[in-house]
């Protein structure tokens, strides 16, 4: 009866909630892109969920009331006044969609229509236009008929003021599209309910209130009904209740000195059994209630015993004990024995994790020391891989940016070292793609002739290869490449892959520390050079600036000679001079005496 009323309610609260989601889609619902694109909405579903959460409901309430034909008929009328409440909000939607928003539907179809008027490039009336617009916007906040007159008087306006432009026919018809798809969606508006009492929305406005009122009435009837239940129900449970109060204490006084002793054996071995202790076997002497307590005490004595001898053995360190199997579907055993498994397993990660950390910690203490070359750190990093995972052959492979070439710096089989030289080209073999593909690659099914191991006895193809590229940063400096008479555990696997990133770590360091050690001679001997050359250009700075001084003297003393000569010449020349007008005196005389 209570779960009775619960159904009522939530009834009630169901449908108004669809009647809440329909108010919700209305306004704002129909207008999301989804809706508009697929006709589907997440409102769509939450109403459904709704309707159905509505029908469980009224089954229930349906099945479960008492077969009054008033009750009944109400059940009825709610049950079609749902499905024509359920149609009604079907055709809402379907409306909308056929209405659209924004780009969607008609009215994208009229906003393109608007569009190709305002994009026409012919000089009319762009306030007209914009009146229009109004007229559209003004409708669509109030949906209010008096804007669609003015709509349709102002597209007439419009029509003939266009009439008058050259070339204005086609713009005539991107109006008539526009003035068109406005009055298809007033239509469409009206049809849905300008207000909540018009249209489609005044329908499901008229549903809702008719099946409120059923819902009422129903939930008043439902309610007083299970009232009157309960109140019998409580009568009776009441009258139940004292004689069982009365036929309780006739068998107490019956059955206490019966039930005295045994009870306190049964709480005498409780109380051992609470104290840490085992207790007694108890005796069986009947097979009541009391008889089968003591056989399910002493079973649970001897389980006890069973878990206590099996949990000593673990705590010993016996793991590989077993549980009797009279009590193996225990809860106790079954969680006694998970805990064997897991101290198994856990005992078994113990060792692959010290084996782990153990290798890790002597491949740290390698990569420490320091080696004369790469050749020699790579021996020893072979051989330790090839002692670590007990395998028969391992190799190390280094890559030459400049020629692209993977040099085998390294190579090992059977603890033995094999002095063997070769090249791979990158992507050439195994080894050569792995530089590739910058992945490990690990080969379980090695075809003949790939590799062969040699030993005292002959040779033998191995039964895996692991071949594990050498990466500091996703850059690929090398491969290391193993083979093995055994398959690679995964434990192995991801050791030679953490041991890998060290490695290529220190290669790299090392590489680095050989390339700075001879870019350092190298400096060096261009520094000698450089100085040697620096004394020798001092040098013949030193003797070029004595031989300019030198110079610098005999130009002096040759300036000094030239004055010294010039100033003979000019007197010479004086000389000359002087005779030569004495001369010419002379002649002048000479003429006179003639004369």
């Amino acid at each position: 009866m209570k779960q009775l009323t619960e159904r009522v309610d939530n009834l009630n609260l169901k449908f108004s909630n669809s009647n809440t989601i329909i108010k919700e889609f209305s306004t704002k619902g129909f207008k999301q892109q989804e809706f508009l694109k697929t006709g589907k909405s997440p409102l769509i579903g939450k109403f459904d969920e709704q309707i159905s959460e509505v029908r469980n409901n009224m089954e229930f309430i349906e099945n479960n009331i008492p077969d009054q034909k008033t009750l009944r008929d109400q059940i009825e009328q709610l049950k079609s006044e749902i499905e024509k409440f359920e149609t009604d909000f079907s055709t809402l939607t379907n409306v909308y969609i056929r209405r659209g928003f924004q780009d969607y539907g008609i009215e994208g179809e009229l906003r393109k229509a608007i569009h190709d008027v305002e994009d026409s490039d012919l000089d009319f009336d762009k306030a007209q236009m914009l009146m229009l617009r109004r007229h559209e916007k003004d409708f669509f906040l109030r949906k209010d008929l008096k804007y669609v007159s003015k709509f349709n008087a102002d597209t007439e306006k419009f029509k003939t003021s266009v009439y008058s432009i050259e070339g204005g026919t086609d713009l005539i018809a991107f109006i008539d599209v526009y003035h068109k798809k406005f009055n298809e969606i007033v239509n469409i508006e009206e049809q849905i309910g300008l207000t909540s009492e018009d249209g489609i929305l005044g329908k499901l406005t008229a549903d809702t209130e008719t099946i409120g009122s059923i819902l009422n009435n129903t939930t008043n009837s439902v309610k007083e009904h299970v009232s009157k239940i309960i109140n019998s129900a409580v009568l009776i449970l009441i009258g139940l209740f004292v004689l069982q109060l009365i036929v309780g204490a006739v068998l107490v006084l019956f059955y206490s000195n019966i039930l005295t002793k045994s009870i306190k054996e049964v709480r005498s071995a409780m109380t051992k059994l609470a104290n840490g202790s085992f207790p007694d076997t108890l005796t069986i002497k009947s097979k009541d209630e009391l008889g089968q307590t003591k056989v399910a005490l002493n079973n649970l004595v001897l389980r006890m015993h069973a878990a206590v001898d099996f949990a000593k053995e673990l705590g010993n360190g016996n793991f590989e004990g077993e549980y009797d199997e009279k009590y193996n579907d225990d809860v106790l055993a079954v969680s006694i024995i998970s805990m064997q498994e897991k101290l198994i397993t856990s005992e078994k990660e113990q060792k692959i994790i010290s084996w782990s950390n153990e290798g890790l910690a002597r491949f740290a203490d390698i990569l420490n020391m320091d080696f004369e070359s790469l050749e020699t750190m790579g021996d020893k990093i072979v051989n330790e891989v090839v002692n670590r995972l007990k395998i028969n052959q391992a190799a190390l492979y280094l890559l030459d940016k400049d020629s692209n070439i993977l040099n085998r710096v390294s190579t090992y089989a059977y603890s033995k070292k094999k002095f063997l030289t070769g090249t791979v080209d990158v992507g050439e073999g195994l080894v050569g793609q792995c530089v590739l593909e910058k992945e490990k690659i690990l080969m379980t099914d090695v075809p003949d002739g790939y590799t062969t191991i040699t030993s005292g006895l002959g040779e033998a193809t191995p039964s895996a290869i692991l071949i594990m590229p050498l990466k500091i940063r996703d850059e690929v400096i090398g491969v290391l490449e193993l083979a093995s008479f055994h398959v690679f555990e995964t434990q192995e696997i991801q050791f030679v892959e953490k041991v890998s990133e060290n490695i290529a770590n220190v290669l790299v360091s090392k590489r680095m520390a050989e390339k700075t050690k001879a870019l350092l001679t190298e400096s060096q001997q261009k520094a000698e050079a450089l100085a040697s050359q620096e004394e020798e250009l001092r040098q013949n700075a030193e003797e070029m600036q004595a031989t300019q001084e030198e110079m610098e003297r005999q130009r002096a003393e040759l300036n000094e000679k030239i004055e010294k000569l010039e100033s003979e010449l000019y007197a010479k020349n004086q000389h000359i001079v002087n005779l030569e007008d004495k001369l010419l005196r002379n002649r002048k005389k000479e003429k006179v005496f003639e004369n």
